[in-house]
């Protein structure tokens, strides 16, 4: 009942609370409250503060995440760019749902959401088609796309030289991305 609030920021705050006590507490039904609420509220803001932190919400493959899918359809590119990381620490299958976003968009602020989604569950899978994407001539993307073929690399254990020579990143760079690869992985198969 008091999530029912009018008053905006208190409803922010509240979900913000919500929120915390789910990732600290990993609140199965605080998740599916959450994930429930997407298809309730309206206000853009809202919906963008109850995304937000979602993506640190672990979403096993019994919790419905069609209300996320539907939202990465918005036409609000920020709720677009939160929907993509909302799902990353699903069991749904996200690397390929977004490799398959990435193949047909064009929108730059999608393609560079999506590729920064990936790095948080990009596999060997997902290569191919963001390398497409180091020729791009937006920084946004190119950058976006190095770092997450940086990431999944580290991830699938290829070497920091050849890292360093396919990419150009420096290896002190590379030696940052490996003591943040923990933080930067998002799938149940990390989940602990």
């Amino acid at each position: 009942d008091i999530i029912e609030q009018k008053d905006r920021e208190i409803k922010q705050r509240l979900y913000f609370i919500l929120e915390s006590i789910a990732i600290n507490t990993r609140n199965i039904e605080a998740t599916v409250f959450l994930v429930n609420r997407l298809e309730i509220e309206k206000d853009k803001d809202i919906l963008v503060s109850i995304l937000l932190r979602m993506g640190e919400l672990y979403e096993p493959d019994h919790i419905d995440v069609s209300p996320i899918i539907k939202l990465t359809e918005n036409k609000n590119s920020h709720i677009r760019r939160y929907a993509f990381e909302a799902l990353t620490n699903s069991e749904y299958r996200v690397e390929e749902f977004l490799e398959a976003k990435l193949r047909v968009n064009q929108n730059n602020e999608d393609v560079a959401a999506i590729l920064w989604a990936l790095t948080f569950v990009g596999t060997s899978k997902s290569i191919v088609t963001i390398k497409k994407f180091l020729k791009s001539r937006k920084p946004a993307i190119n950058g976006n796309a190095s770092t997450t073929l940086a990431f999944i690399s580290l991830r699938e254990n290829i070497p920091l030289e050849s890292i360093n020579k396919e990419l150009n990143f420096s290896m002190e760079t590379l030696m940052i991305f490996e003591s943040r690869i923990s933080l930067l992985t998002r799938r149940p198969l990390f989940i602990t």
